[in-house]
């Protein structure tokens, strides 16, 4: 009744598809269809193509009370470039600079690693993480080793800079390989 009253407000639901979810029988779309069906309320909801394809494609009740705008995957520059402009924000929150260096590292890692989420919020969440580890080892700049460090621990793989020994292992590899293998030339290009 609020919002009907106040006539200014867009009702934003994130993971829309949660609504169509049943909780001991509870359907919260249901209850709501109403609403949505009379269009008194603008109303935005969010979904991943996942959940939309589903959950929401398959009910036509819901398909058709919403119109469907995809929404794509920021790459890691524009994420990068997000994240610079959220950093003026973190800094004065956490006390702490953030390296462009270390922005750089959470798009690009969170993009390749942390793939639950898409860019830019899996790379904004990993810099707060990054962020909080700083300030629990009570570091005035957040660097891209510490972002590194956090996505290592995260997937159990190394995703530092190969130091001067481990590129030189990396670049030799195929020889090693083909030293162990014999007429294996595809499988070792391959690997």
């Amino acid at each position: 009744k609020e919002i009907l009253v106040a006539g200014n407000i867009v009702l934003a639901i994130p993971d829309i598809h949660n609504l169509r979810l049943t909780s001991e029988g509870i359907n919260a779309f249901e209850f709501l269809e109403s609403i949505f069906s009379a269009s008194l309320i603008p109303i935005v909801g969010t979904t991943t193509p996942q959940e939309f394809r589903k959950i929401i494609e398959p009910d036509p009740n819901f398909k058709t009370l919403f119109d469907v705008i995809k929404v794509e995957e920021l790459s890691e520059e524009e994420a990068a470039r997000f994240l610079t402009y959220q950093s003026y924000i973190l800094e004065a929150k956490w006390k702490i600079i953030i390296s462009y260096q270390a922005i750089k590292r959470a798009a690009s890692l969170a993009h390749r690693f942390l793939r639950s989420k898409p860019l830019p919020v899996s790379a904004s969440d990993l810099l707060g993480e990054a962020l909080a580890e700083a300030k629990r080892q009570k570091l005035e700049v957040l660097t891209e080793e510490i972002v590194a460090s956090l996505v290592a621990q995260k997937v159990k793989v190394p995703v530092g800079i190969a130091r001067e020994e481990e590129a030189e292992k990396l670049l030799k590899l195929e020889e090693k390989i083909h030293a162990r293998l014999i007429n294996q030339e595809e499988a070792v290009k391959a690997v």
